[in-house]
């Protein structure tokens, strides 16, 4: 391998990073759109209707990911960086009409601000993005999208994996802080959580993280107990169904 082939010696990172391929772009350039550019991308996704020829294109947009407060106070606007925030992301999405299983696959290769992929005349009710949350970006959708994966996870779609679960309350929970989304998000994909009592430990951990920081940050604000209780209720159902399990030595690591 080239790591082997180089062994104890030394190299410049670009003779590492030429000898990788990603989808259509060779390394060095994939990797310089990533390593220069601060911040990450937020890729908005959504199906754009023709109604005088009945077909439809799939959009994909990219953007920076900018919370709120960094609206005001940017320290890196565009035009200081080399590649203008446009960053080159391949994105796989599953598509679906039905809440409890997904029934196509494909993956995009997106290297402007906006692609516009023809889907002809098939249209899909929902879909998600960035699967297995194997991509350091995050995705936003119509709310109508947000509300169908959020009654796919309440219809436990098995398609949907722990990864994906915590991707998509990662998704929520940063798409919240910008000027373009609400918490309403944050609820609907946490749903799930306490109308089956879930035991998968990845969503349960990135949920505490989040929910964590976002009391700390209300602590002496008039939100803190609404948003305290709402928290509280999310674990109520699963507290109550493995109270005896939790503090005894046969509950498994990811019970506790």
């Amino acid at each position: 391998s080239f790591l082997r082939d180089n062994e104890y010696g030394f190299l410049i990172p670009d003779e590492i990073t030429s000898t990788f391929q990603i989808g259509p772009w060779n390394g060095h350039d994939f990797f310089d759109r990533w390593l220069l550019q601060p911040n990450f991308p937020q890729i908005f996704a959504h199906f754009v209707g023709n109604a005088s020829t009945g077909n439809y294109t799939f959009q994909l947009i990219q953007n920076r990911h900018l919370s709120e407060h960094l609206y005001e106070y940017d320290l890196y606007p565009p035009e200081t960086t080399p590649f203008g925030y446009v960053w080159y992301v391949p994105i796989t999405c599953r598509f679906s009409n039905d809440s409890t299983t997904f029934s196509y696959n494909r993956t995009f290769y997106l290297d402007r601000v906006t692609m516009n992929v023809d889907f002809g005349n098939v249209y899909y009710n929902y879909f998600y993005c960035n699967t297995d949350f194997a991509g350091y970006y995050i995705m936003d959708y119509t709310s109508a999208n947000w509300e169908d994966l959020a009654e796919a996870l309440d219809n436990n779609n098995t398609q949907i994996t722990d990864k994906d679960r915590a991707n998509l309350i990662n998704n929520a929970f940063l798409s919240a802080q910008t000027t373009e989304e609400s918490y309403r998000v944050v609820r609907s994909v946490t749903q799930f959580f306490f109308r089956s009592a879930y035991s998968g430990l990845l969503p349960w951990q990135v949920l505490s993280y989040h929910a964590n920081r976002m009391l700390d940050v209300l602590e002496y604000e008039s939100l803190f107990g609404a948003v305290q209780k709402y928290f509280q209720l999310v674990v109520r159902n699963y507290y109550r169904n493995n109270e005896v399990s939790l503090w005894n030595d046969q509950g498994t690591f990811s019970d506790q």
